[in-house]
């Protein structure tokens, strides 16, 4: 069994490792200044209302797609369109939290970051998860 703890490989993914954590960490929003932080909430917003309405759109595009075919054709659509709620709820819980920050109920500019993350990353895994189960 090789020593993973010494190889050059494990040394190679730790470096890499604190890299990214130290990119991270430079580019926090605290650092930011207060007109950084709007502009980055407004954008957010913005991404996280035409994210939910695409998602909208197609959720309902697959919904009625599903009333064409049979009964076991259509409920694998219906059940897709059910699972495309989930990345439009967090496209919408992240405009929310745009919203509270904007009018100051102490909501977090790093929540606000979090949520379009998990909605982004949320709406990748759905579009695949379609593709290849309905194509």
């Amino acid at each position: 069994m090789p020593d993973w703890e010494n190889s050059t490989f494990y040394a190679s993914l730790t470096m890499l490792k604190y890299r990214l954590l130290l990119q991270f960490r430079a580019t926090m929003p605290s650092d930011l200044s207060a007109d950084s932080q709007l502009n980055t909430v407004l954008a957010i917003l913005q991404a996280a209302i035409a994210m939910a309405g695409l998602l909208l759109v197609f959720v309902g595009f697959v919904y009625a797609k599903a009333g064409d075919y049979d009964s076991r054709r259509g409920d694998k659509f219906r059940l897709a369109a059910k699972l495309g709620i989930v990345p439009f709820l967090l496209a919408t819980i992240s405009a929310a939290v745009c919203c509270a920050w904007l009018i100051g109920m102490h909501a977090s500019l790093r929540l606000a970051i979090l949520s379009i993350t998990g909605a982004l990353l949320a709406t990748g895994i759905y579009g695949v998860v379609v593709l290849i189960f309905l194509l």
